[in-house]
């Protein structure tokens, strides 16, 4: 068992040194192994909440039958952002607990795409959407791609996500309430594009990626304001349609 439990933390959230003076030596005014065990087991927490992130919102369209509330063209600009974020740090081989949580975010997200094409009933995106997905994430990771052209796609995806996140503060704004738009949805995503601001700056330091989390971050956080401003008009908005 205390191999089984070295092996795990030595893998996930400590080097051996830091191991060795932490959970041995019980040194812990190691300020730099403390960091990197927070850091780590953040980026864990994160990428394991980042699993279940969107479902709320998948089951509350499902059982709503509606995607009123949602912007196709906000989760179009946010899926590409990531796919282009997981492309960047899968290259760039950064360990899995700095931006697991995308590989995740890609998946629940085309549900949510395909949830809307499905309720708006356009048949032919339906059918061409994960095979055009798939093909992006192939060029990008390969090398007719290359990491030069890669991280200048990662430097223009801040623009996009910023955009993705205004859509739909713009529609939410426009609606007066927040539609389908799940509460602990957001506030997850609020709470872990946060975290990973200090995962990013603990762990690779990349301004590409730090830049990246900081806007999602203050974007999140207006959205996340809105569906509490938003709550009452919404209730009632669902109410009249009932």
């Amino acid at each position: 068992m205390e191999a089984l439990f070295h092996t795990f933390v030595t893998s996930f959230l400590l080097s051996e040194k830091c191991y060795q003076d932490l959970l041995i030596d019980w040194n812990i005014t190691n300020v730099l192994c403390i960091k990197m065990l927070i850091s780590k087991a953040l980026g864990l927490a994160i990428v394991a909440g980042a699993a279940i992130v969107k479902v709320p919102q998948i089951v509350k369209v499902y059982r709503a039958g509606s995607v009123e509330g949602l912007s196709l063209a906000s989760l179009l600009m946010e899926l590409m952002a990531i796919v282009v974020n997981v492309a960047y740090n899968v290259v760039k081989e950064f360990p899995f607990s700095t931006w697991g949580e995308g590989a995740f975010l890609t998946i629940q997200t085309s549900i949510q795409i395909m949830q809307i094409l499905h309720y708006r009933q356009q048949r032919l995106p339906l059918l061409l959407f994960l095979p055009v997905l798939a093909g992006l994430f192939y060029f990008l990771i390969s090398d007719y791609c290359g990491i030069s052209l890669l991280s200048n796609l990662t430097w223009a995806s801040m623009p996009t996500i910023a955009a993705s996140k205004v859509t739909q503060i713009g529609a939410n704004f426009m609606n007066g309430s927040t539609g389908q738009l799940s509460l602990v949805t957001v506030t997850l995503l609020f709470g872990g594009s946060l975290a990973r601001i200090f995962t990013t700056i603990q762990e690779t330091a990349d301004p590409i990626l730090l830049s990246t989390y900081i806007a999602t971050s203050a974007l999140n956080g207006v959205i996340f304001m809105q569906i509490i401003y938003y709550y009452k008009a919404t209730v009632d908005a669902i109410k009249k349609k009932l």
